[in-house]
């Protein structure tokens, strides 16, 4: 595994050097709990006030949330939606970009996955371990770089303890089981400690068979097309597959353990995790083929379609947390993440088609400096490594190899009557490929804001960035057929950086009874990289090429709750939410991007008496019929969901037992956003029971 030793070496010193100073202060440390300060852990600044928007899910939110995917969890938070295909992925999408433009992390490493090369690749982040998910909005870059240009998703595990916990041991047991898929899922965590090391040990199992669908698996406008372009008596409906999705199912388990030395000036542990699934991708009968062949010929293409994924990871990551470091700095923070990970797409029984094999490791180290003339800041330095390889028919990119280092540096400074938030960074990023040369980019990066407390409940923070974002190996070096979107993909070598100048205003009123965020931006693109389509055909496929040209995208989140009843036995809140995001590129013709969120509308009630908590959610998918060449308008649908809970006391533990119900109207949805959406429903109406047990 090529790691480049001379880099990581920097960043194992720092973590034998600063764990030298926290087993000498362990001696005398405490079993009292470290104080959080930081409320978003994804930005080391962030106290209760940042000037761009985020939001955060833990708690009942989260529990209410919890899906097969981390992209399924966070798509119900106003202005983030998920990519689909199939149970086992989905990837978070942010005001309208997705991809490479998002940073999905753990513990504030990346997932170090193959995600981002393709939507049929899944995000080795278990959701079900995660103890709060956070979400920045929008440009990210100054602290993770120019794959946050849209912004972050970050998972916190607790798997490299930060704390000695209260007993000797605490942690959680779930399962829960659905009639959609069949599902069977269970997961368990447990937390301890032996004098200052505080150890952790977690694991998981997931078992969903093929899902039922309300109705055909083609959508309707797909289904007109192709009766459009065979005669009434080829066509015959019986062949068209209904009620439950073939290929759709999941089969994932993994684990990890942690241990951290814990000591009065902070800690300095590692975790070790794996990470298994297998799953079939959907869709797979509209496979390209020639128009003429035989019935045994059809057989044999239906059957190589049923295309599956064997993936396996494991993941090592370090960490030292110190005060008071060294003079004039007050935090010191080190991670550094190392990954293998492969995975194998399976065409047939045993028959392997294609493997992706991805090494990588990251490193972070981030020292937050004492006020400096009223200014307090963080300085921090971002190392990367990354060896992609993909073997087989359908390996659309060569090898590559990526290196990146940045330098960044974040300030803010609190006044009479607003603060300010503002910090820049540098970065260079370098990508290899085999046999096609080398391409190196030097991006930089802005950013300025000020919150404003309005009044006692009101506050308004306003941003403004400048951000850059290097191209992907695949956006440079890709030439081969992309069965998962149905593309052959042409790279272009030649694309220059990514620019983006956004501006973000997000006004929070927070009261006794009443509270909500309303967030409007404008982000203009200069030489946007996206996929064209060119009307050509290789290989019985359309031909997508990357380009690039202008683009503007606009959009509006808002949420507002309301506490309709606080006195007396019952509790009632309510929640309603609005979200749109616009996106145009500056061409003639038609200047609509692909595979844009679609508007949508929720209201919500939660009702609490004594131990019984029950929640209604529904949500409107507005109809997107603003679609690029050669896409397909998609029809609007509803999303009704219910849960009924209650909380149990054990004595010193805690038994949460609930049933849910989701999609109850057995609406047809159909995600936009996914490369299958007129091949692949979301799931129909399903009943899930599931249970928590805390201790």
């Amino acid at each position: 595994m090529k790691t480049h030793i001379a880099m990581v070496v920097p960043f194992a010193a720092g973590l034998l050097l600063a764990g030298a100073e926290v087993a000498e202060a362990s001696s005398q440390a405490s079993g009292r709990t470290i104080v959080e300060e930081i409320v978003v852990r994804a930005h080391p600044l962030s106290a209760e006030k940042l000037a761009q928007p985020f939001s955060v899910l833990d708690g009942d939110a989260l529990m209410r949330n919890l899906d097969s995917t981390l992209g399924g969890v966070v798509a119900h938070q106003p202005g983030v939606a998920s990519t689909f295909y199939g149970q086992a992925v989905g990837r978070p999408v942010i005001h309208g970009l997705g991809g490479p433009r998002v940073r999905v992390l753990e513990d504030r490493i990346p997932s170090l996955d193959a995600s981002i090369v393709s939507d049929d690749h899944a995000v080795t982040i278990e959701p079900f371990m995660a103890d709060s998910i956070e979400i920045l909005k929008g440009p990210s870059t100054l602290i993770y770089g120019s794959g946050a240009i849209g912004g972050v998703v970050d998972a916190h595990t607790g798997r490299i303890p930060h704390t000695l916990p209260d007993g000797p041991i605490t942690g959680r047991i779930d399962g829960r089981f659905d009639d959609v898929a069949h599902q069977r899922t269970g997961a368990a965590r447990f937390d301890g400690a032996a004098g200052p090391i505080a150890w952790h040990v977690d694991g998981f199992s997931r078992r969903l068979g093929d899902y039922d669908i309300p109705g055909y698996a083609e959508s309707a406008a797909l289904r007109r097309l192709e009766e459009d372009d065979h005669d009434e008596d080829d066509h015959d409906d019986d062949e068209e597959v209904r009620g439950t999705l073939p290929n759709s199912d999941l089969k994932s388990t993994g684990g990890a353990f942690g241990m951290s030395l814990v000591g009065d000036r902070g800690i300095v542990g590692f975790a070790v995790s794996r990470y298994e699934s297998a799953y079939g991708l959907p869709g797979g009968a509209h496979g390209h083929h020639d128009d003429e062949h035989d019935e045994h010929d059809e057989h044999e293409a239906e059957e190589e379609g049923q295309v599956r994924l064997d993936l396996k990871q494991t993941r090592w990551d370090f960490e030292v947390e110190l005060r008071d470091p060294f003079p004039y700095f007050t935090d010191l923070n080190v991670r550094l993440g190392v990954n293998d990970y492969q995975h194998k797409e399976l065409e047939g029984p045993g028959e392997i088609g294609t493997t992706f094999e991805v090494e990588a490791w990251e490193g972070r180290i981030e020292a937050i400096h004492a006020p400096l003339g009223g200014w307090r800041g963080a300085l921090g330095l971002q190392v990367g490594h990354e060896d992609f390889v993909a073997i087989g028919e359908e390996a659309f990119t060569p090898p590559t190899e990526t290196d990146t280092l940045a330098l960044f540096l974040l300030e803010e400074r609190q006044f009479d009557r607003f603060a300010v938030q503002t910090g820049a960074r540098l970065e260079r990023t370098k990508v290899r490929a085999q046999d096609q040369g080398s391409e190196r980019f030097n991006g930089v990066s802005a950013s300025a804001g000020v919150v404003i407390p309005l009044a006692p409940v009101w506050e308004l923070g306003v941003i403004a960035d400048y951000a850059q974002r290097a191209p992907t190996a695949a956006e440079l070096f890709s030439d081969g057929p992309h069965l998962a979107t149905q593309s052959y993909e042409l790279g272009d070598p030649d694309l220059d950086l990514e620019r983006a100048v956004n501006l973000a205003a997000t006004l929070r009123y927070r009261g006794d009874r009443l509270e909500g965020a309303a967030t409007a931006y404008v982000t203009r693109f200069r030489d946007f990289i996206f996929q064209a389509d060119t009307g050509e055909e290789e290989d019985g496929l359309p031909v997508r090429i990357w380009d690039q040209e202008d683009a503007d995208f606009r959009g509006l989140d808002l949420e507002v709750r309301f506490k309709v009843l606080v006195d007396g036995p019952v509790a009632l809140d309510s929640r309603v939410f609005y979200d749109f995001v616009d996106a145009k590129l500056d061409v003639s013709g038609n200047d609509h991007l692909p595979r844009l969120t679609p508007d949508r509308a929720g209201v919500g009630v939660e009702t609490r008496w004594q131990w019984l908590t029950a929640n209604v959610d529904y949500v409107r998918v507005m109809k997107q019929d603003q679609t690029a060449d050669f896409e397909l308008d998609t029809e609007a649908y509803n999303d009704l969901r219910a849960q009924v809970s209650g909380r149990f006391d054990l004595g010193g533990s805690e038994l949460m037992l609930y049933v849910q119900g989701r999609n109850l109207t057995d609406d047809e949805q159909r995600n936009h956003v996914s490369f299958l959406k007129d091949f692949a429903p979301l799931p129909g109406r399903s009943v899930l029971a599931g249970m928590r047990l805390s201790f």
